[in-house]
């Protein structure tokens, strides 16, 4: 199962990356991502060990994949509107739940393999580097997703913390990264210590509206913020898997 989840969530991430920095990508770039990301899910499931038969399980996985890379595309961009949201986190969502009801047996390490990363399960190592991939664009994706469900202005938030597309990915791998040795208290502070360091850009800018709203930046910190850090504590509770 562990594997199977790895496989998905890592060509997702895959994937993902491809994307343009500008939100409103081209059906060509959909595209291009798509395939990445599924040529991404053959080989990470086929390193995980799927086999004969077993390969059934990678058609709601592309499934998924598909649903996510063309919601979310759409819903980017200047036509984007609730339903390519619903689309996207229905393929993320049923792209999991299919990986972690349909996994099936855990694979081993080939023999002429002897090294020490050998001692680490493999569907472990692969459900690890899944969740990893996945903190690197596609958690911006669903962050992003999350405020135009809101209504939050991204492109004024963007001008001001133009950084936190670089800066999301590096504050979840170390979140998950200290989360997974135990050093809760640690994570703890990393997420306190981002709210000190971003005030003083929040606050600079404390008199600035939208019409009747409050100052965007705010609300692009705050929403953005604690949307990349459920990400973050989701991809730990997944990496927590038995």
């Amino acid at each position: 199962m562990m594997a199977v989840v790895g496989a998905f969530l890592g060509a997702l991430g895959v994937g993902d990356l491809f994307r343009a920095s500008d939100d409103d990508t081209s059906m060509r770039r959909r595209l291009t991502v798509l395939v990445i990301g599924l040529l991404a899910l053959g080989l990470l499931l086929a390193a995980g060990g799927t086999t004969g038969g077993d390969w059934f399980v990678a058609l709601p996985l592309a499934g998924g994949i598909a649903a996510w890379v063309f919601g979310s595309g759409d819903a980017l961009s200047a036509r984007g509107g609730a339903f390519s949201r619903v689309i996207a986190f229905t393929g993320l969502g049923l792209g999991l739940a299919c990986a972690l009801l349909l996994g099936g047996a855990a694979p081993s390490w080939p023999s002429f393999l002897t090294g020490p990363l050998t001692q680490i399960p493999v569907d472990r190592t692969l459900l690890v580097s899944g969740v990893m991939l996945a903190q690197l664009s596609t958690a911006n994706v669903i962050v992003r997703l999350v405020l135009h469900s809101v209504g939050v202005p991204t492109a004024p938030g963007e001008r001001k913390l133009k950084s936190g597309r670089v800066l999301g990915p590096m504050e979840r791998l170390f979140i998950i990264g200290l989360g997974m040795t135990g050093a809760f208290t640690a994570a703890a502070a990393v997420v306190a210590a981002k709210g000190l360091l971003r005030y003083p850009e929040v606050k600079a800018d404390r008199n600035a509206t939208v019409g009747d709203r409050p100052n965007p930046v705010s609300e692009y910190f705050l929403i953005g913020s604690f949307a990349s850090w459920l990400v973050a504590v989701a991809g730990l509770a997944v990496v927590g898997l038995p």
